[in-house]
């Protein structure tokens, strides 16, 4: 599977834990935040495909996905990277 493949399912995951993405050019800070109750991926636009690809495993990777289908090869990277 390509890169920016794994990067679109991931996105597509958080999407359905409800985990809003922001991609914004002029952050220089990536990662996760609450705020109000709510969560939130910030992903700079100029990240490489293998960096946005981390900060959402690390977002992700604790996150219950019972229930939901994630195809095996996403499973595994979230399980084992």
């Amino acid at each position: 599977m390509e890169k920016k493949e794994i990067l679109n399912r991931l996105l597509e995951i958080a999407e359905k834990l409800d985990i809003k993405v922001i991609h914004e050019n002029k952050l220089i800070v990536n990662g996760t935040c609450k705020s109000y109750g709510k969560d939130y991926i910030i992903l700079n636009k100029k990240l490489t495909v293998d960096d946005k690809i981390a900060v959402c495993i690390e977002c992700l990777r604790n996150r219950s996905l019972d229930g939901m289908y994630v195809l095996p090869e996403i499973r595994e990277i979230l399980l084992n990277d």
